[in-house]
């Protein structure tokens, strides 16, 4: 993983390349000379790790393993929507 990501309650890593293929935000963010893209780190201290690690989960694998709890169902979609996915 060459992506971190900071959350309201921890921290998460990712492959950048398969964020930045699937949202033209994320992709903004880290090819720009923002903070983002420069420390390849990103803070979305409004959401739960949980809620991020749904949302990779489904991006990476197009399913969930678990049926996750409504709050962190939302978070994910909220994700999905803020970048665009």
């Amino acid at each position: 993983h060459d992506l971190t990501i900071v959350t309201a309650d921890g921290v998460v890593t990712a492959h950048a390349h398969m964020l930045k293929a699937a949202s033209a935000v994320v992709a903004a963010m880290l090819g720009s000379p923002m903070r983002e893209g420069k420390a390849y780190r990103i803070e979305i201290k409004d959401t739960t790790s949980k809620a991020l690690s749904l949302f990779l989960e489904i991006l990476y694998t197009c399913s969930a393993q678990e049926a996750p709890d409504h709050e962190t169902a939302l978070g994910a979609l909220d994700l999905a929507h803020r970048w665009q996915v």
